[in-house]
């Protein structure tokens, strides 16, 4: 009974994912499953809880509760084993020094031992990690144009193209091109990164004045105003700060 209930839990909150802003719901979800895990002793799904709730903090930009969580998800680690877990216990000690802002060394380090883990355990390809990892990390620096050559030489074989690369062009100043991905770019529906995804998106529309899709984006992200964009792939920005950009830009149409 106990196991059927953590599968309803599992799937509800894989649903919560078909609504934009369904962070609260994915949080409470993700209580509930923690707790009956702890409860019945269903290792695994206490284990996905605690993931669960990692990356609800990191979203929310809340690093106490992150911490705490990571916390308890090295603990549960230690006391049963369990590689990828392990691996992402690594990733996300460098996901939460960017998210404090940390010295750029710091974080640049953390974040390749924990994708060096990562691939180790066959969870993902470190190289495509960090590529992701450092075209956010540029773009808050005003550099990811400055990427495009490298980058274009992959696309599209690497993760978050082609909403990544249609901005990455449209920084560049390659308008036309940039034009012509983003249709290509729009997310189909709702899932773990569709937030970012979107606000991508919506930052390509504002470049190349598309209006329509512009508008759209800030519909869709307006439910996760309140968010950090990217966790737990890798920090972007606030929700907010996209919104601002895309309020300016549909306030001068």
């Amino acid at each position: 009974m106990e196991a059927t209930r953590a599968e309803v839990l599992i799937a509800a909150h894989t649903q919560a994912y078909a609504t934009a802003g369904g962070l609260a719901r994915r949080t409470r979800l993700a209580a509930e499953l923690v707790a009956l895990g702890q409860e019945h002793e269903l290792v695994v799904s206490e284990r996905l809880g605690l993931l669960w709730q990692l990356y609800a903090a990191e979203q929310r930009g809340d690093l106490t509760g992150a911490e705490h969580a990571l916390s308890n998800l090295d603990s549960q680690v230690r006391r049963l084993p369990h590689p990828a877990s392990a691996a992402r216990v690594r990733w996300h000690r460098a996901m939460l020094l960017d998210l404090a802002d940390a010295p750029d060394e710091e974080v640049t380090k953390a974040y390749q031992a924990g994708a060096q883990a990562l691939e180790d355990a066959g969870v993902q390809r470190a190289d495509l990690l960090l590529m992701t990892v450092r075209w956010c990390r540029a773009y808050r620096t005003g550099r990811a144009a400055e990427l495009l050559p490298d980058y274009a030489n992959r696309y599209p074989a690497w993760p978050a193209s082609p909403q990544l690369f249609a901005l990455t062009l449209a920084l560049a100043g390659d308008l036309d091109r940039a034009r012509e991905i983003l249709p290509a770019a729009l997310p189909a529906f709702p899932d773990a990164t569709y937030e970012l995804d979107i606000a991508l998106v919506g930052l390509t529309a504002i470049r190349t004045d598309d209006e329509h899709i512009a508008e759209m984006a800030y519909q869709a992200l307006l439910p996760s105003a309140d968010e950090i964009l990217g966790p737990g792939a890798c920090v972007f920005v606030p929700a907010r700060q996209v919104l601002a950009e895309l309020t300016a830009y549909l306030d001068a149409r």
